[in-house]
């Protein structure tokens, strides 16, 4: 959430001093003749809004820029080789060639901790699970629409079907011995912290 501190204007919309600025993510997306399609549907603004009213700009939009990003639909790991410092640009210089995070001043400032805690649980899953495609009663994989997501303030994606197995028995067992033993000493009976690590709460 953002606010503008005096009047500004775009594309021939007056955005009043005080006006709210949401970065809204799921509001439209590109199709391949780069033409806006609404996922949801929201009033027309005014070209003079009020400074209560929200506007919204859309990040799904911009991280889908084939010019910032060729083929952006593609799963192409490689293109973020050498990208080792994007957390600490974003959150000291307000520069971040994603905005997922927000943008300028608010971007988000605990940024790095949730892209540490994503590459550590991402890490643990494929330790311990095989994660493939479903397959239906003929044999064959089900699709999964990679580009399916619900509406709403936060994204998520559409639900779908996958099979998902640990990688062996052995591999079972000691996600079930870790996770009793961190019930046990570490959390109490609503699964929250008895005490915050201190390599977390560093972190904070």
């Amino acid at each position: 959430m953002h606010a503008v501190t005096q009047d500004d204007t775009y594309k021939g919309f007056l955005i009043p001093k005080g006006a709210a600025v949401v970065n809204n993510v799921w509001c439209v997306i590109l199709d391949a003749s780069g033409q806006t399609l609404p996922l949801v549907s929201f009033p027309h603004l005014p070209h003079s809004s009020s400074a209560s009213a929200a506007v919204t700009y859309c990040t799904r939009s911009i991280n889908m820029d084939p010019e910032r990003y060729p083929e952006p639909d593609r799963f192409i790991p490689e293109r973020w080789q050498g990208q080792l410092e994007m957390s600490r640009d974003g959150t000291v210089r307000w520069r971040t060639p994603l905005t997922n995070w927000g943008a300028g001043r608010r971007i988000c400032p605990g940024q790095h901790v949730a892209e540490r805690s994503i590459l550590l649980v991402t890490a643990l899953l494929l330790w311990g699970f095989n994660i493939e495609k479903a397959r239906g009663r003929n044999g064959n994989e089900i699709p999964i629409d990679v580009g399916r997501f619900l509406p709403g303030i936060a994204a998520r994606p559409s639900p779908f079907q996958a099979s998902i197995t640990p990688r062996s028995a052995g591999h079972a067992r000691r996600m079930r011995d870790e996770w009793a033993g961190a019930m046990e000493a570490l959390l109490d009976g609503h699964e929250q912290w008895i005490n915050v690590p201190d390599e977390i709460a560093r972190e904070f």
